[in-house]
């Protein structure tokens, strides 16, 4: 019986270091799944929220301007005006009252009345507020161009401001196997969908990161479709003088006033938010990273993230005391 017994602790050894090794492989392909899959994460939140930031700082630039339109005038120090810095509608003796007093109709009745001088005091207001538009254009114009929306490019080496400046501020995005979409509205959301796809079935993708954030619509202001109704003098000292009613629109030409975002423009519609109900403005990022697994090749691992500029924090337009709501902010919404 105990010749019989004999030789078999080799192959049950070789058994259990078998089971050991093959053990000790699976925990270290889990460990580098799971470690791919949070640093997936990790940059999927990342590049989310920093587009998402960038939106809300050009946003909150225009929005701070409609708020600059109305203290123009307010000078606290003024014996007349003790109350300016508080109310946008009480200014010193003389001056027209901020914008949003006539937005909101404050300024045309009442102990708030202002009436213009004649319709050339009337077109010099106009111009300042056209001014003013301008400058939030430009600033506009300028995350559009700092995000490479609809494709724009730096001239300098043909690619996007927004990868120069997603590779400058997350360092992780540079890594080999590293690859990237983006979207910010409903459309762009289908495209990114359908080159995440193509990526999970590229178990070897290349050299260096492949960053897709040319897929990206620019963000769109404009006046309020509400025109700004004010108020002039007509008329003369012996056929008597009028209010004539007429809004800074009509007065200059062009439209003009505070400045509204554009919820309904092409370019937005159907955004991605924080519900399916209600959509707002927002960014995403899909991030797929190549994971190379002991002894089974590589795989791919995928993850998505959403940040969302939160709608109470989007009403640009003035309210029933004239005053603006300027601020925006942003955090990451449910994963998707």
């Amino acid at each position: 019986m105990r010749e019989h017994q004999r030789g078999q602790f080799i192959p049950m050894a070789a058994m259990v270091m078998l089971s050991v090794t093959v053990f000790m492989v699976g925990i270290v392909n889990v460990y580098r799944i799971s470690r791919a899959k949070l640093k997936a994460q990790n940059l999927a939140d990342a590049v989310a929220l920093y587009i998402a930031s960038q939106m809300t700082q050009s946003m909150n630039h225009v929005a701070d301007r409609n708020e600059w339109m109305n203290i123009l005038y307010a000078n606290p120090n003024d014996p007349n005006s003790t109350s300016a810095s508080s109310d946008p509608c009480v200014v010193p003796k003389n001056s027209p009252p901020g914008l949003g007093c006539f937005a909101s109709g404050r300024a045309n009745s009442g102990q708030y009345e202002y009436v213009f001088s004649n319709l050339q005091t009337v077109q010099d207001y106009a111009r300042l507020v056209q001014t003013i538009n301008q400058i939030q254009t430009l600033f506009m114009n300028s995350y559009n161009m700092l995000l490479g929306a609809n494709g724009i490019v730096s001239p300098s080496n043909g690619q996007s401001s927004l990868k120069e400046n997603l590779l400058r501020n997350i360092p992780a995005l540079n890594d080999q196997g590293v690859q990237l979409v983006v979207f910010n509205s409903g459309q762009t959301r289908s495209n990114a969908e359908s080159s995440a796809a193509q990526m999970s079935n590229t178990p070897n993708p290349g050299p260096g990161p492949n960053l897709q954030v040319n897929n990206l619509d620019g963000i769109k202001f404009a006046p309020a479709s509400q025109p700004v109704t004010v108020k002039y003098y007509t008329g003369n000292a012996i056929t008597g003088f009028h209010k004539t009613p007429t809004t800074l629109s009509a007065a200059l030409g062009s439209p003009v006033g505070g400045m509204d975002f554009q919820t309904g423009s092409a370019a937005l519609s159907g955004t991605v938010g924080s519900s399916n109900t209600n959509p707002t403005m927002g960014a995403g990022a899909i991030v797929t990273l190549a994971v190379t697994l002991t002894g089974l090749g590589s795989t791919q691992v995928q993850a998505r993230s959403i940040a969302y500029v939160v709608s109470s924090a989007g009403n640009v337009a003035y309210d029933t005391q004239g005053r603006a709501s300027p601020t925006y902010w942003v955090k990451l919404g449910k994963p998707i």
